[in-house]
């Protein structure tokens, strides 16, 4: 099992990536069809769109017989891959379209996603490839595909409307995943499930609200320093399907630093749980339903945390207390009080 081109930061080899990731993870470099099957159970909400899905579906069905009926829901392409245990030693091939999978001539049996497609291939050097002012169409056989849609399920953090997101590892750390991917993956699967709670709460990407996530997750910081990981570099994707096609709408850098403030962990839970009263009142004003008038508030003390965390400057907390005194003004009932008790004795 290999990947035989290296990582960049494009949909195609992103997703590529963290399903082979995803495998060594759980079932190392020599994984058994039983292993295999166990990975696609994870459901995850995504509908394909575009042009090409019936198409490529039909392609899907014809090369493996087991597979009756497939429609665009994720949970029905993943339910069919499941079935089979491709060649998972996946190739690039560069000319006038992208192809990555096992066998690079079998062009009848190529796969085409328009989720594949979100972004310009950044790959091989263009001036190489002569892809400098091309927009190229990404193809796939049975084992790119195959994958794809595992790093698809394995990065999903939450579907919101026609809003996908997803967590990946940096192109940068990929080296470092490779090398330990349980360790890496173990981190990532628990800052993944805290923003999916958060983004559910605020329904949008906010840079201070998904960095304080971030940065005050405990069980993220505990996975962090009993795999011994000093720095942990993420991408947080915003994909939005739209008509026929998709956009990558947010493409947020994520980076987990062994700050000194992890030194007092009981100081990094207390404002942890701070950051989860914040959360509602915050999104209620980003999304303009901040009717008690405590909601800019909470969102301008999250800022001032978030100030304190990156600069490690006790002044914006103590700017925070002073948003906490506003908000209890606006709403004594939102539990403000108690927490600015604490941080004044802290």
């Amino acid at each position: 099992m290999k990947v035989n081109f290296p990582p960049d930061s494009s949909i195609l080899s992103s997703m590529i990536y963290e399903g082979y990731i995803y495998v060594l993870s759980i079932c190392r470099n020599d994984p058994s069809p039983e292993c295999l099957q166990g990975l696609w159970r994870n459901k995850v909400q995504f509908y394909f769109t575009g042009n090409d899905v019936k198409h490529t579906l039909k392609r899907i069905s014809a090369q493996i017989p087991q597979c009756k009926q497939i429609d665009a829901k994720l949970e029905s392409l993943a339910e069919c891959l499941s079935l089979i245990t491709p060649d998972l030693e996946v190739s690039m091939k560069v000319n006038e379209d992208v192809f990555v999978g096992h066998n690079l001539e079998m062009k009848e049996n190529w796969l085409s996603f328009q989720i594949m497609k979100v972004d310009r291939y950044m790959g091989i050097s263009s001036m190489e490839s002569g892809l400098m002012k091309k927009q190229v169409t990404c193809f796939t056989d049975l084992s790119g595909a195959y994958l794809f849609f595992l790093g698809l399920i394995s990065s999903s953090v939450v579907t919101i409307g026609n809003d996908y997101y997803f967590l990946l590892f940096d192109t940068s750390q990929v080296p470092d995943c490779l090398a330990n991917p349980l360790a890496w993956f173990s981190v990532k699967d628990q800052l993944k499930a805290d923003l999916r709670n958060a983004l559910k709460k605020v329904g949008r990407v906010s840079e201070e609200i998904i960095s304080l996530e971030s940065l005050l997750d405990s069980s993220v910081i505990s996975a962090m320093m009993s795999n011994r990981l000093e720095r942990v570099n993420l991408r947080l994707l915003k994909i939005s399907s739209e008509g026929n096609t998709y956009k990558v709408y947010n493409d947020f850098p994520i980076t987990m630093l062994n700050m000194r403030i992890y030194q007092n962990m009981k100081l990094v839970k207390s404002l942890q749980k701070l950051v989860n009263l914040l959360i509602i009142p915050a999104s209620d004003f980003l999304n303009g339903r901040d009717k008690k008038g405590d909601g800019y508030h909470a969102y301008m003390a999250l800022k001032y945390v978030y100030m304190f965390l990156t600069s490690d400057n006790s002044t914006y907390l103590n700017m925070a207390v002073r948003e906490l005194h506003e908000a209890n003004k606006a709403n004594e009932k939102g539990g403000y009080l108690r927490w600015i008790t604490y941080l004044i004795m802290r």
